[in-house]
C-alpha cells in the first residue's frame, strides 16, 4: 500500500472530489494529477499538498503529465463535464476524442495498471478505452450504475431510517435511463423488499390508498434515474457521489477487498452478453474484476436488460469508427 500511485486524469468538478477523497483516505503514497490545462492541476497538487498535515498519512502529490503514468496502479479517468442532455450518447464523438490521447500515451509510456472510467457514457467509454489500450477486460472498470444503486440504497435508507449499508438493492445495466432494478433480488436484513414494505406500510407506502409496492417501485426507478439531473439543478453538477464510487472501487483495488461493486464491467457470456460493458454486481479484488455474480432474474428484468444492453451496444457501434 506505502508504494501505491494513482493518477487522476481530468481535475475538473469531478476530478477535484476524487483527488480529494483519495488524499483524505489516505489511499496512496503518491497522487498524480494529469489536466489538460496544467495550471490546474498544479494549483489544486499545491492546495492538496498542503492539507496533508490534517490528514491520516503522509502522501506526495503532484501535477504531471501521461508519460509520468508508466508506473501508476490506477488510473481514474475524470475527463468530460456534466452532460446537459440526458442522453449521454450524444457526449459519445466528444469523449472519444477527450480520452484517446490520454490512453494513447499513458500505454505508450509503459503503464500496466487499472483504469477506473467516469467519463460519460460510461459503458461504451469503457469499452472504447479498453479496446484501444489493450489492457485485460478485468483492468478496466466503469463506475457504471454504482452511483445509481447507492443512491437507490440511499432513498430506501429514508424511508425507512434502517442504515444503506444494511441494505442489498441493484441498479443494472446502463448508467442511463433504460438501466432498471431488479426488485426480486432487494434485501432489507435477509427479508425480500417487498414483504419489509407490506409489513411496514406505514413507513413505505405512506398509508395512502393509490399506493402500492408496484407504484413504489417505479416511484424509486424514476428518482434514481433522475436524482443527478435534480443535483445538477440546484449546484450546475454533481460530484461527490460518483466520486465516492470511484474512490470506493479504488480501495477495493487497493486494499484487495474482493468488495461487491455494481460496476460497468466487460461482460464475455455472463447474463448471455458478449463483447460490451455493462453494470452488474461484480467482486472487485487487486486483480480488478475478480468474478462477475449473475442473479437470476425474472423474466420481464431479462427484456429490461436485453434492451439496455441494445442501447449499449448502439454506442460501442459507433465508437468503432471514431
Amino acid at each position: 500500500m506505502d508504494k501505491t500511485k494513482i493518477a487522476v486524469v481530468g481535475v475538473g468538478n469531478v476530478g477535484s472530489a476524487v483527488a480529494y477523497g483519495l488524499v483524505n483516505q489516505g489511499l496512496c503514497r503518491e497522487l498524480l494529477l494529469i489536466n489538460r490545462n496544467k495550471e490546474k492541476a498544479l494549483g489544486l497538487a499545491l492546495d492538496l499538498r498542503q492539507s496533508v498535515d490534517y490528514m491520516g498519512r503522509n502522501m506526495r502529490v503532484w501535477a504531471g503529465d501521461p508519460a509520468d503514468c508508466h508506473d501508476a496502479d490506477i488510473a481514474i479517468f475524470c475527463l468530460g463535464g456534466y452532460p446537459k442532455t440526458p442522453d449521454r450518447t450524444l457526449l459519445l464523438t466528444d469523449a472519444c476524442n477527450m480520452v484517446r490521447p490520454y490512453v494513447e500515451q499513458i500505454m505508450a509510456a509503459g503503464f500496466n495498471g487499472h483504469i477506473i472510467v467516469l467519463t460519460n457514457p460510461v459503458d461504451s467509454i469503457a469499452h472504447y478505452i479498453q479496446r484501444i489500450s489493450g489492457l485485460p477486460a478485468s483492468h478496466v472498470i466503469g463506475t457504471g450504475t454504482a452511483l445509481d444503486s447507492a443512491r437507490l440504497r440511499s432513498y430506501l435508507s429514508q424511508m425507512s431510517g434502517i442504515d444503506p449499508r444494511s441494505i442489498i438493492a441493484y441498479s443494472l445495466g446502463e448508467h442511463g435511463d433504460s438501466q432498471f432494478i431488479p426488485w426480486n433480488q432487494a434485501y432489507i436484513a435477509g427479508k425480500p423488499l417487498e414483504t419489509f414494505v407490506k409489513e411496514n406500510p406505514d413507513v413505505y407506502l405512506k398509508g395512502e390508498k393509490d399506493v402500492d409496492y408496484a407504484t413504489l417501485s417505479e416511484h424509486l426507478l424514476y428518482k434514481v434515474k433522475k436524482a443527478g439531473w435534480k443535483i445538477a439543478a440546484y449546484l450546475g453538477h454533481t460530484c461527490y457521489g460518483v466520486a465516492s464510487a470511484a474512490i470506493g472501487i479504488a480501495r477495493s483495488i487497493v486494499k484487495d477487498e474482493f468488495t461487491v461493486h455494481t460496476c460497468s464491467v466487460f461482460l464475455d457470456g455472463e447474463y448471455g452478453y458478449h463483447d460490451v460493458f455493462a453494470s452488474v454486481p461484480c467482486i472487485i479484488s487487486a486483480e480488478g474484476v475478480h468474478g462477475i455474480i449473475e442473479l437470476p432474474l425474472e423474466e420481464a428484468d431479462k427484456q429490461k436488460f436485453d434492451a439496455s444492453i441494445a442501447t449499449i451496444r448502439t454506442s460501442i457501434e459507433i465508437s468503432r469508427s471514431l
